[in-house]
């Protein structure tokens, strides 16, 4: 399986429509650093014609969530299923490969896990709209099934790095701000054994991933909290990975690995945090452990049109 994190290309183009050199190890082979905006077209003309009306408004994600509960973590994002037709959606607004708008679409749903206007469709489809965007879901979570917004062509992730559009008449585009001070992405060493890599990671020197630092503040950090002192923190807890015990092995090599009721995942070289999440409570043994449920029907991939016409105003 092809590692998402390989160093590569950037796949993005500045406002100008030159072609980003930049190299990058982003999943969404975006860069981030400054001068590159991020767009997936040379030009704005090749962007399609808006035609959804507003979607989750400022004014009503005060008070939104309270009909719609989600049992889902930020981090669990990264484990649910993009179907095609969001990741075929996706790029027929923005462009780019299959690859990066899975990419973009598992980000984008981390920060709506944690932000954003929640209903129900009559089918009971989950709706998570924010600032122009919508992602449904299906009623039991597990599956992103349609992509919507009214941007012509700037992605959450530009948006959200105040990326300006350039539809806007008189205004010159700004280079992305992510929060964080671009740094070359880290060397890659050689693949170690699983169970050697708790050891292996050095708290001190070990390269953090943009998705490991959003995940921790989430969880841990404080108001106010700088890039630098959020990293301390971190690095802090990375402490207890020696003594952590290993979980699981991604197919793309990636470890996970349990220590102080967190739970990291780690490159297989060691020398990156790739991400992190609370590590889940351990359920009660029995001596008669219940029999297991039968397989859950497939879950369909596709909502109808009538779904996207019941999208929040």
């Amino acid at each position: 399986m092809r590692d998402p994190f390989r160093e590569s290309r950037c796949e993005r183009f500045h406002a100008d429509g030159t072609r980003c050199t930049n190299l990058t190890r982003n999943a969404d082979r975006w860069c981030r650093q400054p001068g590159c905006d991020g767009f997936t077209r040379r030009s704005s003309e090749l962007a399609p014609q808006s035609s959804n009306g507003p979607l989750g408004l400022r004014r009503r994600l005060a008070a939104t969530g309270e009909d719609v509960r989600l049992d889902l973590e930020p981090d669990e994002a990264y484990e649910i299923t993009v179907s095609t037709r969001a990741t075929d959606s996706f790029r027929y607004h923005h462009g780019g490969s299959a690859a990066a708008a899975e990419a973009q679409i598992r980000a984008m749903l981390e920060d709506f896990l944690v932000r954003s206007t929640r209903t129900r469709s009559r089918r009971g489809f989950i709706q998570l709209s924010r600032d122009g965007y919508l992602l449904v879901l299906t009623p039991e979570a597990t599956v992103v099934t349609e992509y919507v917004t009214v941007h012509r062509e700037r992605t959450w992730a530009q948006v959200r790095a105040g990326v300006r559009s350039r539809f806007r008449a008189g205004s010159t585009p700004r280079a992305a701000q992510s929060g964080d001070e671009p740094q070359p992405p880290p060397a890659r060493g050689e693949p170690l054994p699983p169970h050697d890599v708790p050891a292996a990671v050095d708290p001190a020197t070990v390269d953090l991933a943009a998705r490991a630092r959003h995940s921790y503040d989430r969880m841990l950090g404080r108001p106010g909290m700088t890039t630098a002192e959020l990293d301390e923190r971190i690095r802090q807890s990375l402490r207890e990975l020696a003594s952590g015990r290993v979980i699981q092995t991604r197919p793309s090599g990636a470890v996970e690995i349990e220590a102080a009721g967190l739970r990291w995942l780690v490159s297989a070289d060691a020398r990156l945090i790739i991400g992190v999440r609370r590590a889940r409570p351990a359920t009660a043994t029995t001596a008669s452990p219940p029999p297991a449920a039968p397989p859950e029907p497939a879950l369909p991939l596709q909502e109808s049109r009538d779904l996207l016409r019941e999208a929040p105003a």
